[in-house]
């Protein structure tokens, strides 16, 4: 099934399939948010920015790279529009790892 398709709105790597592989590892606290509605005004300002004479020259001094990177705002927004595109903000941490009295020597020599 090829990803252009119009009617094919697949939501590859949600954040609630993130949070469950993060629980696998045995990470803690796991909190995940959607931030895409935060992201999304970053793009025009991308376009904007580019346009301008020290825009262009930047990005020429920058390379392909970044050239290509620039290009790709407007699919971005477009994709956005669409709602295939999610910002997601996850945050966990390691368990803190309850040591006996005899690991901690063997840790220290």
């Amino acid at each position: 099934m090829g990803l252009r398709s119009n009617t094919c709105k697949i939501n590859l790597f949600t954040c609630t399939c993130t949070k469950l592989m993060l629980a696998s590892l045995a990470l803690q606290d796991i909190r995940a948010a959607d931030w895409s509605e935060y992201v999304a005004p970053f793009w025009p300002a991308v376009i904007q920015s580019a346009l301008t004479w020290k825009g262009l020259t930047t990005l020429l001094r920058r390379g392909w790279k970044t050239i290509r990177g620039a290009l790709v705002m407007p699919l971005m927004i477009k994709g956005y529009n669409k709602g295939l595109i999610k910002f997601a903000v996850i945050t966990c941490r390691k368990p803190i790892r309850n040591l006996s009295y005899l690991e901690l020597e063997l840790e220290l020599d």
